[in-house]
């Protein structure tokens, strides 16, 4: 494994590299920061008006007694009920999926209304569960990313615990000191006020695709590792493949005219078959997808109902037969003895009672698990020939889950980026004695939010 004994041998390894990255974290722009400051509580003023406005009082969103007496007594909605196993159960809910599903039935109800007093009360619901969802996203924007502290030297910093997720995923949160934030989760449209400092530039090199590398090669599934294999577009191909369910059947060699036709719906479309790429193989369910999507449908504009997922999961099986062989062989070994181990011979035994949950998690970990690890392998190769040799002004400030982000001495970038790549893209893993090389993409900048791909010399 990476040239070390066992997992736990190369996990030590890692701190190195890990413990610099904390320590050095990103400079901050702090006129962009401030600028953010006031445009998202702006927005969160101008959505909260127009809650108050359609209530007739004030309305706290944060508060459940409150949000239960105005959604269900004063909206007239159908009380939503928490699903699922576990101690909240069959209890009153308003979280997000309670909200998402009411925006669903509220939208289904308006369309659907014969008189003028209930298009009015559907749509009074509609817009007050959209202002609703509003507010909560851009108050954890302010809460989580923009009004957060600083260090004193102006740089943005954060805690990163090696293996801290089950499928030993790095984890992140706030400093010792209360400062920074979980920066794997700092959504793209924040990240422009990260900078490379001053003479810097900023790179990423992120894995393409690179759990479905390993899912195909798990599977065998001879679609889908033709298509890793020979380059092509995984999620246009699926998105022609689910198409029919979001209107008329699009072939694969008729792409680029649609494209080019409808560059707003095929950019939806391509989003649902890359959601849908996730979700099935890893057997998440349909209302699960309808959540995931939903849940950030003000990005991408797509709203999603369960009978459109469940059509969409179908089609994707139909499309990528052998995957069930895969899951079968998952639910066998978890039989003989609940254990799964990767191609990097790390082992996870669950202990989750026997079930769908159980068999999502074992599914997921092998995949994930071993994009980490590779991940992982190029970065400590970057750390010991690049960084911790002084090469070109190179040094690694983030890892982000399946990327790496460094900054450099500009003028450098045609030597640091190819050999970025190449040092990546020396791990190979075998997967069901296939050797796999995940291709690696990479981008520049000044800032992590306005970053340019890099073409690499053919």
């Amino acid at each position: 494994m990476h040239g070390f004994e066992n997992p736990f041998e190369f996990d030590m390894a890692l701190l190195d590299p890990v413990h610099l990255m904390m320590h050095r974290g990103f400079r901050i722009d702090a006129e962009k920061k401030q600028e953010y400051h006031i445009k998202y509580h702006a927005e969160w003023q101008d959505f909260q008006a127009k809650l108050n406005s359609i209530a007739g009082h004030e309305v706290n969103v944060g508060s459940f007694p409150k949000m239960k007496v105005f959604l269900y007594e004063e909206l007239g909605l159908p009380t939503q009920r928490h699903r699922g196993s576990g101690g909240k159960r069959g209890k009153i809910t308003t979280d997000e999926p309670a909200l998402r599903k009411l925006l669903l039935l509220s939208k289904k109800n308006l369309d659907s209304a014969k008189t003028e007093n209930m298009k009015f009360k559907w749509l009074r619901a509609f817009m007050a569960v959209m202002l609703i969802l509003k507010i909560r996203a851009v108050r954890k924007l302010i809460e989580s990313y923009i009004d957060v502290k600083v260090d004193s030297d102006g740089r943005m910093r954060t805690t990163l615990s090696v293996g801290g997720a089950s499928t030993m995923r790095f984890t992140s949160s706030k400093t010792l000191w209360d400062t920074g934030l979980n920066m794997q989760t700092v959504p793209v449209k924040l990240r422009p006020m990260f900078l490379a400092d001053p003479g810097k530039e900023l790179g990423e090199a992120d894995l393409n695709r690179g759990e479905s590398w390993i899912y195909s090669h798990l599977a065998e599934e001879p679609l889908m590792m033709q298509i890793h294999r020979e380059g092509l577009d995984f999620h246009m191909i699926t998105a022609c493949a689910i198409s029919e369910v979001f209107g008329e059947r699009i072939r694969v060699e008729d792409w680029p005219k649609f494209a080019e036709a409808d560059p707003d719906k095929a950019y939806q479309l391509r989003y649902m078959g890359k959601r849908d790429n996730h979700a099935s193989a890893y057997r998440m369910g349909p209302n699960k997808l309808v959540e995931v999507v939903n849940k950030a449908s003000d990005e991408h504009g797509v709203v999603l109902t369960k009978k459109q997922a469940q059509l969409a999961m179908a089609l994707w099986i139909q499309e990528y037969k052998f995957i069930e062989s895969w899951w079968s062989a998952i639910e066998h070994q978890l039989n003989i003895d609940r254990t799964m181990v990767t191609p990097y011979g790390r082992t996870q035994t669950f202990h989750d009672r026997w079930g769908d949950d159980l068999f999502r998690a074992a599914t997921a970990y092998v995949p994930q698990s071993t994009a980490v690890d590779y991940t992982n392998g190029g970065l400590y190769r970057c750390f010991t020939e690049l960084d911790r040799a002084g090469k070109w002004g190179f040094e690694l400030l983030h890892q982000n889950h399946d990327s790496i982000v460094f900054q450099y001495d500009e003028g450098n970038r045609d030597k640091v980026l190819p050999a970025v790549r190449e040092l990546m893209e020396q791990e190979s893993v075998s997967v069901n004695s296939y050797d796999i090389t995940i291709p690696v993409e990479a981008s520049y900048g000044r800032s992590w939010g306005e970053l340019t791909e890099y073409k690499f010399a053919a």
